[in-house]
């Protein structure tokens, strides 16, 4: 099980989180490291989920002058940045295990997937640019040195190829990786809890 944390206007993945429990202390520190290494915001926007109800969450939120938004139940496209980032993200994790319900995901992986996430993949919504570059305001030139990348071994691997003009985003070249099964998919549509997975 994770915790995804997004900046809402740059889709940068500032956190993704393993957790071993979804008790609301256990979520708590991880939103106070996002909030201690980037600042606090104005908003956290969560679903429904019991640890996002609480009123331990929701006084720490109001403690640090932060105004708590939550989605209407079974609503899941009013947060749907989050949830289109792990749906990015899933299939990627779930190749890496091998067996998606049996193994569990290490912080590792996740790490790596933010990683991919964050810097690799350009986003259509952003103009092509990717989160990291969005966040920051800076684009990288990648014309002299296009950036070969292959991680989990091999699962993931691929070619950033830099900008032609201002108007051409880089892009990912190829990404070769296992997915899994159509079933586990729409198992996981059904049942997803959106901000913890």
């Amino acid at each position: 099980m994770a915790l995804g944390i997004l900046d809402h206007g740059s889709r940068a993945c500032l956190a993704f989180r393993r957790l071993t429990d979804k008790s609301t202390v256990a979520v708590l520190r991880a939103l106070l490291d996002v909030v201690e290494r980037y600042g606090k915001p104005r908003i956290v926007r969560t679903d429904n989920e019991a640890t996002f109800r609480s009123r331990l969450f929701r006084f720490v939120l109001w403690t640090l002058g932060i105004r708590p938004q939550r989605t209407a139940p079974f609503s899941s496209w009013q947060n749907g940045r989050i949830e289109r980032s792990f749906g990015t993200v899933k299939p990627l994790l779930r190749a890496l295990s091998g067996n998606p319900s049996d193994q569990p995901i290490t912080q590792t992986e996740l790490n790596l997937a933010r990683t991919w996430y964050n810097h690799l993949r350009p986003h259509q919504n952003l103009g092509g640019l990717t989160p990291a570059e969005a966040w920051s305001g800076k684009v990288l030139d990648r014309r002299r040195k296009p950036v070969w990348v292959t991680e989990w071994d091999g699962l993931l691997s691929g070619a950033t190829i830099g900008r032609r003009d201002k108007g051409e985003a880089g892009r990912i070249v190829t990404v070769h990786g296992r997915t899994a099964d159509r079933s586990a998919r729409s198992r996981e549509r059904r049942t997803g809890t959106g901000k913890i997975f």
